[in-house]
């Protein structure tokens, strides 16, 4: 079974299009499923900024233990820093790594991405603006949830912190792709 653009996948941690390439095999009461699970766009979204996915792909084989093999690649603009995302292996032990330029460590990266840390030299956000960031990123998963999506969702993105100004605040904007 191959289909492509089949499922659109919409939760607080990821919004993309999957496609899949699929086969059953063993018996009705041991199914096995084998093929890949793959997207070439999407998004993973952090409380405090996003990486595009350029390619995420899950691979199921009959002999897979500890889960099916994941290889993601992700990247982005956040705060100054061009911030690269590279996950692969097993599902139950994937090596998860984070680069970026500046450089900084993969623990600087995910504290900035997830709770809004910030290098020392640079802007820090005060802890009431961060506690209204992660309830804006958990209402969002709610809104959605609740408002349900329309066709245009996937057309107009909204991001903040793709850059600092020299006055120490987070740039945002706002993109609209138009079709046909």
């Amino acid at each position: 079974m191959r289909v492509n653009r089949f499922l659109r996948v919409r939760t607080p941690l990821f919004d993309g299009v999957i496609s899949a390439d699929f086969k059953w095999q063993g018996t009705l009461a041991e199914p096995v499923l084998i093929g890949d699970a793959r997207t070439t766009s999407g998004r993973i979204i952090f409380p405090f900024g996003s990486l595009e996915v350029s390619r995420a792909q899950a691979s199921f084989a009959s002999s897979d233990q500890d889960g099916p093999q994941l290889l993601i690649n992700a990247a982005g603009r956040n705060y100054r820093y061009e911030i690269r995302l590279d996950l692969k292996g097993p599902m139950n032990g994937a090596t998860l790594g984070f680069t970026s330029t500046p450089p900084l460590s993969s623990e600087r990266i995910l504290l900035m991405l997830t709770a809004g840390e910030l290098p020392e030299q640079e802007n820090v956000f005060s802890a009431t603006s961060k506690a209204g960031r992660v309830v804006s990123f958990l209402g969002q998963g709610f809104y959605n949830r609740v408002v349900g999506g329309e066709d245009t969702d996937d057309r107009r993105i909204i991001r903040s912190g793709g850059s600092l100004t020299p006055g120490g605040n987070t740039t945002s904007y706002t993109q609209y792709k138009f079709s046909r």
